[in-house]
């Protein structure tokens, strides 16, 4: 029922009469959406912040607010991404997904632009800018952006993902520079190859991220790898803990290890300490942090209700949060937070997304 209202309404948003039943009255429709301008912004859009009100805002353009996108838009609805500090989402990096629907094996980077496109047919506008303040108390809700800029908006899909976990003991904020966090290992992959051949390499964290920075210091030619777990187990999937038993010659993995403290030795060797007696301390020519990420989600506090891990509450079967009219997906939730999976990100945004569109259908129905 709700798909023919749909139909119906996008047929009298366009200017198009349906055919009683004719199914190339809907083709017609698609049609007009791909044709239209595709395109991403590095300033304001004057129709966009002349004081009209927008259908949709989605804050955060990764895989998750992307497919969003994606939905609202092919619906008719006028539908504005921001960017925000990361374009792309943490997807868009070199890292390597290998689980994503379809496809055995890519890189995050190479899958973002292919959504950008399947946004972009239907008519997503892509603003490359940061929502820095929002006011939820009263509809349409305000958006203002890092140029100052003001968006008044009907619905609102907050997707803006995680961020790295920075370690947060005595000597890691010193030692910044000669430590290597995800980030700075995917930003160029071949120098983390060089700095790890012929090393002993640390790596904080007992994650999939932290197995795979083994896996590349291995491939770089790394002379051994110690895995420090605060734990007592890792966190992997069975087919990775085997190649880590395949490896034990050269990855050796220590449980109930929390580093306390950081000390540069004067070149290139750091010393790690912990708080445990097991092992005092551990001088590694290489130190890698992969310890977690924490949800982007500073601006919501005080407007939307968040976990203790600071994550977004939503109602798995819409993605609604505790305002009405502000929807939330992907990895800054509470639903996808603990399995943080672009597969399970983008079909969060496309439940939201349509969340939203039946919103709009209805709102216009009773109007």
């Amino acid at each position: 029922m709700i798909l023919s209202i749909r139909i119906i309404l996008l047929s009298l948003m366009l200017g198009i009469i349906l055919p009683s039943g004719a199914e190339s009255g809907v083709r017609d429709v698609f049609d007009m959406f791909r044709n239209m301008n595709k395109s991403t912004f590095d300033g304001p859009i004057p129709e966009l912040t002349n004081g009209g009100t927008i259908d949709v805002a989605i804050i955060g353009g990764g895989c998750a607010g992307l497919s969003a996108a994606m939905v609202t838009s092919e619906h008719g609805f006028n539908t504005i991404v921001f960017n925000g500090p990361m374009p792309g989402g943490d997807l868009n990096v070199k890292t390597e997904v290998g689980n994503w629907p379809g496809i055995k094996f890519s890189w995050g980077n190479n899958l973002i632009p292919d959504l950008i496109k399947q946004a972009n047919k239907f008519g997503t506008k892509i603003l490359n800018e940061d929502v820095l303040k929002i006011d939820f108390s009263k509809k349409p809700f305000l958006l203002t952006t890092n140029l100052g800029n003001e968006y008044k908006v009907k619905k609102v899909l907050i997707a803006t993902g995680t961020k790295e976990r920075l370690l947060d003991v005595p000597g890691a904020a010193e030692n910044r520079t000669k430590l290597l966090y995800n980030s700075d290992i995917h930003k160029d992959l071949g120098e983390y190859h060089k700095q790890a051949k012929g090393q002993k390499v640390a790596i904080i964290g007992g994650g999939v991220d932290a197995m795979k920075k083994t896996f590349y210091a291995l491939k770089g030619g790394a002379a051994e790898v110690h895995m420090f777990v605060r734990g007592t187990q890792l966190n992997l999937p069975p087919w990775r803990k085997k190649f880590i038993d395949k490896k034990s010659d050269v990855i050796k993995i220590h449980f109930n290890h929390d580093v306390s403290k950081i000390e540069s030795l004067g070149d290139k060797t750091m010393r790690l300490y912990f708080k445990n007696e097991s092992l005092s301390s551990f001088d590694a020519g290489l130190v890698v942090v992969s310890a977690g990420r924490l949800p982007r989600s500073d601006l919501f506090k005080g407007h939307l209700d968040l976990d203790q891990k600071g994550l977004i509450k939503v109602t798995q079967n819409t993605q609604q949060t505790s305002v009405d009219g502000v929807y939330a997906a992907g990895d800054v939730t509470n639903v996808s937070g603990p399995q943080p999976q672009a597969g399970i990100a983008a079909g969060d945004g496309m439940r939201g997304g349509y969340s939203i569109v039946d919103a709009l259908i209805s709102e216009l129905m009773m109007s």
